[in-house]
């Protein structure tokens, strides 16, 4: 098989969303013929007093590089309400330097040392595949590119500076955001542009970073393992109905259009025993104060945690009748956010409130899951209906499209990448 260099911060143990992305292309790449050498971090407690160790995974290489928090993060903590002026100063140096491949401050120039290493170690790598964030890795692709003719796809599970969240700031921060951006652009053109293609989770995404960057693109989706099929299964009826949000809550995510919604269903219901259970939103001070503030008074009605284990988090879509999904509105474009495809794996019906008229909506629509409300008053004639529902034939009706979301199984969003690899 055909060696390909994988490098990606997000590894076990690190059980972040990012990390399945990473471990669905090591997993799978050998049905294609691939054989996948991961360059990653150290994720464990403790830290090897050498850069890296190797760990054997199914047979893979795993170069697993120790690491800590860089100087600029250190300081930044250290002095979070002091000399504000010259930290901004030495943020700004630090951000000149490493978009110019200096790396003196940064926490990932381990990385790039070891990467010369595993290239030492297979002189037959020629191609690699480098996942962001952190976007710093690009600059390796652009030096394997460079050094060893190492053909790669720059795999974006967010834009860089194409991301159009960057457009949402306060006037007052908007001189540091557009140098921000001026700096990082350049370093993206020119790292980037030794790629042969660029990949991201969206078409939106895709398509914005190819025509930044001048390359052929193509979108490959997060998905979902298809083992885990089998370990999800319909609610038992239980009298109480239950609706799963999944994950963080972002400040562009407006919530409080279905808590709003949630509130004045319950007021006109009040014989239902509802409560709708944030899996995930505790780790988020300010989403905890959101959902807090909108249910005051309705604490019987909903339930927050931090994050869960996968299987915890699979237990409570087991035990859900719908389950809810929370787009970042109609103004930002190709957000496919990755909890989606753990609700296809479910196969349970999902309140999309509000909608993006977008990539959410088309993927929801094609799998059949989807019930979609844009205003509280839509969201609380939803919740009705589907109550109703619920109550009178003890689940909700939808035609669920296996067919349609096993394409989006990692398995076989790991054939889209490796058909991209044959042709490097």
């Amino acid at each position: 098989m055909e060696k390909v260099l994988i490098i990606a911060t997000l590894w076990p143990p690190n059980s972040t969303t990012g990390m399945y992305r990473t471990k669905g292309f090591v997993n799978n790449l050998r049905q294609s013929g691939y054989e996948p050498v991961l360059l990653t971090l150290n994720w464990s407690g403790t830290q090897s007093e050498q850069d890296y160790i190797i760990e054997d995974y199914n047979g893979i290489k795993i170069f697993k590089v120790s690491h800590r928090e860089s100087i600029t993060k250190r300081i930044n903590k250290a002095f979070e309400k002091k000399f504000g002026v010259i930290r901004k100063v030495y943020n700004l140096i630090d951000k000149v330097l490493w978009t110019k491949g200096i790396w003196a401050f940064q926490e990932y120039k381990k990385i790039f040392r070891v990467s010369k290493i595993v290239m030492k170690e297979n002189p037959g790598i020629k191609k690699a595949i480098i996942i962001s964030d952190p976007y710093q890795l690009y600059y390796i692709g652009y030096y394997l590119n460079k050094k060893y003719g190492v053909n790669w796809i720059a795999d974006y599970r967010d834009a860089w500076t194409t991301m159009e969240f960057n457009e949402g700031y306060t006037p007052e921060s908007r001189i540091a955001v557009k140098l921000r951006l001026w700096l990082e652009s350049d370093a993206e053109k020119k790292w980037v542009g030794t790629a042969k293609y660029v990949t991201s989770v969206s078409d939106h995404y895709s398509r914005r970073i190819s025509e930044l960057v001048g390359l052929p693109y193509k979108t490959i989706y997060n998905g979902f393992f298809e083992s885990e099929l089998k370990l999800y299964h319909f609610k038992k009826s239980s009298g109480k109905i239950v609706i799963v949000y999944n994950g963080t809550l972002y400040v562009n995510q407006k919530i409080e259009i279905f808590l709003d919604g949630f509130k004045s269903f319950i007021d006109s219901a009040k014989h239902v025993d509802i409560e709708v259970r944030f899996i995930g939103a505790g780790n988020s001070i300010e989403s905890c104060e959101t959902i807090s503030k909108h249910l005051k008074g309705y604490e019987k009605h909903y339930y927050i945690s931090k994050r869960v284990s996968k299987l915890e988090l699979i237990n409570e879509i087991n035990n859900a009748d719908m389950l809810l999904l929370v787009s970042h509105s109609k103004k930002y474009k190709g957000v496919a956010t990755s909890k989606i495809f753990d609700y296809f794996a479910s196969q349970k019906p999902v309140i999309c409130c509000p909608g993006d008229g977008d990539v959410v909506e088309k993927l929801l629509t094609a799998s059949g899951q989807g019930f979609f409300a844009n205003s509280s008053k839509e969201a609380e004639e939803l919740l009705s209906s589907l109550v109703e529902q619920i109550q009178k034939d003890g689940k909700i009706k939808y035609d669920f499209n296996f067919e349609e979301t096993l394409k989006y199984s990692r398995e076989n969003q790991t054939k889209e990448m490796a058909a991209l690899l044959d042709t490097l």
